[in-house]
C-alpha cells in the first residue's frame, strides 16, 4: 500500500482554495460560505491530491489545480441533472463484428463564475480534498427538474468503471461507463431484439457517488432516460 504525506489545512483556507476556483477570472473569493437556498442542487464532492500522475501533471496534485478540477466535476454533474445529455450508443455484437460504441454530450453547462454554483465548506482529509457545493437553479431550470419524474422518461441506475491509472479522466470515463450501464438496462426491458443504434437524453436523476475500489474510479448513480430513436437492424 502506498503511504503518502498526510496533509491538514484549516477548512477555512480550503474554502477558500474551491471559492475561488468557482469564481469568475476577475472576481475575487467571498470571504465566507453560505448555505443554500431551499430547493437548490447540493452535494459533496472529492478530488485526489496523490492520485497517478498523468503527463504534464505535478505530483502530489497543487491543492489549487486539486481545487479547480473538482469545481469543475461539480458543474458538470449538477448540470447533467438541470440539462442533462444527449447521447448514442451503439450495442456490441459479435455475430455481426460490430463493436460497441457509445458517446454522451452535454446539452447545457454552467460557466465558471455563475454565482449560483458556491461551496459550502471544505476541507483536506488525508490525500483527498472534499468540498460541499451547492447550485441554485432558476425557476425555469427547476421546471426542467421536475419534468424528467414524468413521461416520456423512465427510470434507470447503472454501475460504471473507469481507470484509476488514468487520472482525472478515468473519473469522468467512470460517469459515462454508468450511464451506458443505465442505457442497456433500460433498452433491455423496451427491446426484445438487439437494437442497431439508440438516440436519446440522459439526466442524473441525483448526484452520483463515486469511489475507488480495485484500482478503478467507480460510480454508482441514478438516471432518467428517453430514448428518441431506436434502430433496428432490418431497417438499417
Amino acid at each position: 500500500m502506498k503511504v503518502g504525506v498526510v496533509r491538514f489545512m484549516p477548512v477555512a483556507a480550503a474554502w477558500l482554495l474551491v471559492a475561488a476556483a468557482l469564481a469568475a477570472p476577475a472576481a475575487p473569493a467571498a470571504a465566507q460560505a453560505s448555505f443554500p437556498p431551499a430547493g437548490a442542487l447540493r452535494a459533496e464532492f472529492w478530488t485526489d491530491l496523490d492520485g497517478v500522475p498523468q503527463s504534464g501533471d505535478p505530483w502530489p496534485l497543487p491543492l489549487a489545480v486539486a481545487a479547480s478540477r473538482l469545481a469543475e466535476e461539480a458543474a458538470w454533474v449538477f448540470a447533467g441533472q438541470v440539462w442533462g445529455f444527449e447521447f448514442e450508443w451503439t450495442p456490441l455484437d459479435r455475430t455481426r463484428h460490430i463493436e460497441e460504441s457509445f458517446s454522451m454530450k452535454p446539452s447545457g453547462s454552467i460557466p465558471k463564475g455563475d454565482p449560483r454554483l458556491a461551496p459550502e465548506d471544505s476541507r483536506v482529509e488525508g490525500q483527498r480534498l472534499l468540498a460541499y457545493v451547492s447550485y441554485d437553479p432558476t425557476s425555469s431550470e427547476a421546471g426542467l427538474i421536475a419534468s424528467y419524474a414524468r413521461s416520456p422518461w423512465k427510470s434507470a441506475q447503472g454501475t460504471g468503471m473507469g481507470d484509476y491509472l488514468r487520472g482525472y479522466q478515468g473519473r469522468r470515463l467512470a460517469y459515462e461507463d454508468a450511464a451506458r450501464a443505465a442505457i442497456r438496462d433500460l433498452l433491455r426491458g423496451l427491446e426484445p431484439n438487439k437494437p442497431r443504434r439508440v438516440k436519446g437524453r440522459i439526466v442524473f436523476a441525483s448526484t452520483p457517488r463515486i469511489a475507488v475500489a480495485d484500482g478503478t474510479y467507480k460510480v454508482e448513480a441514478r438516471f432518467r432516460i428517453e430514448v428518441t430513436e431506436v434502430l433496428e437492424y432490418g431497417l438499417y
